[in-house]
């Protein structure tokens, strides 16, 4: 793996919704060398998916559990009350 796919994956992983356009400029590319590189780093498999990262603090399910459902074949956590 070359130090750009490292710097480009260390950006993607403190913020995954940061646009191309910003992640090749900070690894000194256009955007479409970037999207491809991206691209090649989910098809090779070291990037597997993206997800969001809730704080239960501020969507206040004190109290509920996060049970893994299945949604299109794909598992989402479901908040569900504890009672």
């Amino acid at each position: 793996m070359s130090p750009t796919d490292k710097k480009i994956l260390k950006l993607l992983q403190d913020d995954a919704s940061m646009p191309i356009a910003e992640i090749a400029a900070k690894v000194h590319l256009s955007a479409a060398p970037c999207w491809r590189r991206i691209q090649k780093l989910k098809d090779a498999g070291v990037i597997r998916k993206q997800v969001v990262l809730c704080d239960p603090k501020k969507l206040e399910v004190a109290g509920r559990a996060v049970r893994p459902e299945k949604a299109r074949g794909r598992r989402h956590g479901i908040c569900v009350d504890q009672d």
